[in-house]
């Protein structure tokens, strides 16, 4: 029983902070659209399909809620940015306690990008990626880059700060001192141880200018 709780508490713990991972990765990536309207002054709407009503599309189709006004679908949108966002913080934990900080970052990217470039087309009505402009195919890979790496960061940077859990790759290694110290021969040892607004129409497909 007193291991079963050890346990319950580790889950409670890397549950918190993937959501807090989640939702501050959620915030890098507005930075990251604020950062590049202001660098792409000549675009006018959304930069990406993320940055349009298509999160809101998808989660009306979802709950079969078609007359949803435009101050409705704004609101919606909101809520799916901010609060699926902040949960899908929860699926890095997984994989930074069997991946190291790279690899599971690359992992993560890789499986947002197969989700977006999935769900749009078949939920949001957006054309398939392959007809994506091309500027829309780099805002969305690299806001989604900065998505995955901040997730990683804020979550590996919460767990180092606990006792008793540890991520793959953030084991520490063993000094000199620390041999000596424990009596433990050779060098092994264990450490303490990431705006719905805008319609998409104007993002266009492939054979449009950027």
């Amino acid at each position: 029983m007193a291991g079963m709780g050890w346990r319950n508490r580790i889950s409670g713990t890397l549950l918190r902070d993937g959501l807090l991972a989640g939702l501050t990765a959620t915030t890098a990536m507005n930075l990251g659209y604020w950062i590049e309207r202001r660098v792409r002054r000549n675009v006018d709407g959304p930069l990406d399909y993320d940055d349009s009503n298509v999160p809101a599309l998808v989660a009306a189709k979802i709950l079969r809620r078609s007359d949803l006004s435009d101050d409705a679908s704004f609101r919606l949108g909101l809520a799916v940015h901010w609060g699926y966002g902040s949960l899908f913080g929860l699926a890095a934990v997984p994989l930074n306690r069997k991946f190291g900080p790279v690899t599971a970052t690359a992992i993560y990217w890789g499986g947002m990008m197969t989700m977006a470039c999935g769900m749009f087309p078949l939920l949001g009505d957006t054309p398939p990626p392959w007809r994506w402009r091309n500027d829309v195919i780099v805002t969305s890979a690299g806001q989604h880059l900065v998505y995955a790496a901040t997730t990683t960061a804020v979550l590996r940077a919460l767990t180092r700060r606990q006792s008793g859990v540890t991520l793959a790759g953030d084991e520490a290694e063993v000094t000199p001192e620390v041999v000596g110290a424990t009596g433990v021969n050779g060098a092994g040892g264990a450490g303490e141880d990431a705006g719905a607004g805008g319609s998409a129409e104007s993002l266009g497909t492939a054979g449009d200018a950027s």
